[in-house]
């Protein structure tokens, strides 16, 4: 019968059917060990990428990258090449790192303009022969596997140099579109041509046809909506960046609050309450000694001295909030007032004539606000462990500041509010800021309104380390593909 004759087919047939599920369970097991190298691979793409872009200023970029690939377990074999890796009969276990600026592929591929580096773009790409296993039923042996990571210095600034402006707040935490990142209303002049933008929201720029914002580099982990009519925005921002940490973050020790010697408040040339034994006045003039206060509150048309103490590495002013100067503002600087830190009494010769520098610290839930009619001269110290900072808000304090001023205004020094929710409302009339050596704005949230001119520099030569905690944000790296 012809049934005989087909006895046994059952078991060909299931035993090609086995050989069949073996060969693509062998495939699917090769394909995940293969997928899980890729993602060690990536690690030390992504940090010689990181390590390659942080020394783009000075030239030796592509052997910081081949370091920090190493350093994580990639050691190349190759001369900075993957041909090694991709050529037929590669022994298993050959690591390749290639190293390149600008990157040969992708959307930065062949980008330039960062001297002295040919790029403000570093590509990596790590590859190892990796062996199979059940694919060797298949004829397959080994399989070449490649990560690859781009990473840039640009949105710190041209050549290396530090960004100073950095929102950490992204779009998702804010509500209304002109809080999230970077907005600014009213008729704006934004002059940063020597330092970045790093904004982790969006980038209002609703100016109109008044708006003019100048920077080394725009940056924007968000979206960007551009101003209309004649207004400008250069560069161009580049939208969608890998949101950034914050640069400061741990750089600065946090200040001891001590015990309070209670408010001040200073008006028609003297000072009352309880914390007036930290203040003399003489001559129209009152001078405010380091300490811990309740509040500092100045009036109309006073005129105010900041003392370092004495040190050489600057005076620390800690605000507790404990009482206000008018509603919910602890530190305030009223209309017309003149405030400085000077080595003259009456505050004249700034910023030449500045003392070692001083340090407002915001602590609780305290806040600060400066008329855009005062004079306010103020400068970070240049050494110590506060070198360049010059405004520091607690991280849990979510709290609006406003620092403004009149055209001879300036803030020299950092101003860091690293609460995602909290708001700096900066600015203030024409040339304003525009003594200031450098000015680091580090905060949750920008926001430049009213009509100011605004000048940010990244000068940091005049600090005795060079930028001390500041070195951070100066030479920081993103990954951007």
């Amino acid at each position: 019968m012809a049934r005989k004759t087909e006895s046994g087919q059952a078991l060909v047939l299931g035993a090609v059917a086995l050989v069949a599920l073996l060969g693509v369970m062998g495939l699917a097991i090769d394909t995940g060990l293969l997928r899980y190298e890729k993602r060690l691979q990536q690690t030390g793409a992504d940090a010689a990428a990181i390590a390659g872009a942080n020394d783009l200023a000075y030239g030796d970029w592509q052997t910081a990258a081949q370091n920090a690939a190493a350093a994580n377990g990639y050691t190349d074999s190759s001369a900075n090449t993957l041909s090694s890796c991709f050529a037929s009969g590669a022994t298993v276990g050959t690591a390749c790192v290639e190293v390149d600026s600008p990157p040969l592929d992708g959307p930065h591929a062949g980008s330039t303009g960062c001297s002295p580096a040919p790029s403000c773009y570093v590509e990596a790409r790590v590859a190892v022969v990796e062996p199979t296993y059940f694919m060797k039923i298949l004829g397959v042996s080994s399989k070449t596997v490649v990560a690859r990571a781009v990473a840039t210095n640009w949105s710190g600034g041209a050549g290396g140099g530090g960004g100073c402006i950095y929102t950490l707040g992204t779009p998702t935490k804010k509500i209304t579109a002109n809080s999230a990142g970077v907005g600014v209303s009213g008729s704006v002049i934004l002059n940063a041509p020597t330092c970045g933008i790093v904004d982790n929201g969006n980038f209002v720029a609703n100016g109109g046809a008044q708006l003019s914002v100048v920077a080394a580099s725009i940056g924007v982990g968000g979206v960007y909506n551009p101003p209309s009519g004649a207004a400008t925005v250069s560069p161009n921002p580049v939208t969608g960046m890998p949101y950034s940490g914050d640069p400061l973050y741990g750089k600065y020790p946090t200040p001891t609050i001590g015990t309070s010697l209670g408010s001040v408040k200073i008006t028609a040339g003297s000072c009352t309450g309880a914390g007036c034994s930290g203040v003399t006045c003489a001559l129209g003039t009152c001078t405010i000694s380091p300490g811990t206060y309740d509040d500092i509150c100045i009036d109309n048309n006073q005129r105010i001295n900041f003392s370092d103490g004495g040190s050489t590495t600057g005076g620390l002013f800690v605000i507790t909030g404990a009482s206000t100067c008018s509603s919910n503002v602890e530190f305030e600087i009223n209309a017309l007032a003149t405030v400085c830190n000077s080595t003259n009494s009456d505050c004249s010769g700034m910023p030449g004539s500045a003392n070692a520098g001083v340090t407002f610290y915001i602590s609780g839930s305290a806040s600060a606000t400066v008329d855009g009619t005062a004079t306010v001269q103020l400068t970070a110290p240049n050494s110590g462990p506060y070198e360049g900072f010059l405004f520091y808000q607690d991280p849990a304090d979510s709290a609006t500041m406003t620092l403004s001023g009149n055209s001879v205004s300036f803030y020299q020094g950092a101003i860091y509010m690293p609460n995602t929710d909290a708001t700096l409302n900066f600015g203030g009339n024409t040339n304003f800021n525009g003594q200031a050596a450098y000015t680091l704005i580090d905060v949750g949230d920008l926001l430049l309104n009213g009509n100011p001119d605004v000048s940010l520099k990244a000068n940091y030569s005049g600090l005795a380390n060079g930028g001390g905690p500041l070195a951070g944000a100066i030479s920081a790296a993103t990954l951007v593909e």
